[in-house]
């Protein structure tokens, strides 16, 4: 029998092919509709404290229940840069750190509802 761990990418690769990660059109719906917003509000293009909290979380959520990249979520979101993304994802985990209620907002948020 091959060790899992002398082939790693291709335990990932089968993982994934058993079980696909949703679309982002799937999980933008599914977060638009827990945080009681809609798309045209999130892809507003303004720096206001009230929908940059929304856009954030929604990068993070993408990043983490899709398979796509960095530049994909750019692009879907209104054309960010790849650093952009970086950014926002590292302030939601800085955020869930320090912030209990956001933390508990985020996670109710079941990607199995999808």
């Amino acid at each position: 029998m091959i060790s899992p761990y002398a082939f790693p990418g291709l335990v990932a690769t089968v993982r994934n092919a058993i079980a696909p990660k949703p679309s982002m059109d799937d999980v933008t719906v599914c977060f638009l509709r827990h945080a009681g917003k809609d798309i045209a509000f999130v892809l507003q293009r303004t720096r206001r404290r009230e929908v940059v909290k929304y856009r954030q979380a929604l990068m993070y959520y993408l990043r983490q229940h899709t398979a796509a990249s960095l530049l994909d979520i750019g692009a879907f979101l209104g054309g960010y840069d790849h650093t952009s993304i970086i950014h926002s994802i590292q302030t939601v985990k800085n955020l869930m750190k320090t912030d209990v209620d956001y933390r508990i907002w985020l996670q109710g948020l079941n990607p199995k509802k999808i």
